[in-house]
């Protein structure tokens, strides 16, 4: 008898799903909003009988690092827009952050460094709950009728990671 034993791993938290086998992502989506709120998982395997075993079902707080866009009153980019990083493990074990920007939705340049305090344009504070950082736009971006796409991602120590995008207009 042929027998082969694969680890899956499916997590659902709010809009996104990541599945792992063995142990190796191989699907980290999360749905736009607007999309169903339930669903279901269906497991096939083809050809021949298959038998699951060791099947768990855990719920509980979201996991994922959680990047969001806090956009201020006003223009797109007013004063007051903010980018949160957070962390709802409460592990607070953030590793990395991204902040990009594109025209198109596809082509996107890094302006990671832009959020550093040094540059003047964002005020840095630990989020309210105290699990991540918070990014608040200082003065306003004169961006005119240009529509941007603006990407924040976030990324723990156990490589988990998310990613958010903010169409400006």
């Amino acid at each position: 008898m042929n027998r082969a034993s694969i680890q899956v791993e499916i997590r659902a938290e709010g809009r996104r799903l990541a599945v792992s086998l063995d142990r190796t992502p191989v699907l980290d989506v999360v749905d736009v909003v607007g999309a169903p709120t339930s669903g279901r998982f269906q497991v096939l395997a083809s050809p021949g009988r298959t038998r699951f075993d060791d099947i768990c079902i855990e719920a509980g707080p979201g996991r994922f690092p959680a990047p969001r866009f806090l956009p201020g009153t006003g223009p797109p980019l007013a004063a007051g827009f903010t980018v949160d990083f957070l962390d709802p493990d409460g592990r607070l074990n953030l590793t990395g952050l991204g902040f990009e920007a594109s025209l198109d939705n596809h082509t996107y340049v890094d302006l990671t460094l832009l959020l550093h305090p040094w540059f003047g344009l964002f005020d840095l504070a630990y989020s309210p709950d105290g699990k991540g950082y918070r990014f608040t736009l200082r003065n306003p971006l004169p961006l005119g009728s240009t529509t941007w796409y603006l990407r924040a991602t976030a990324w723990d120590v156990q490589g988990l990671q998310t990613a958010v995008v903010y169409k400006t207009q």
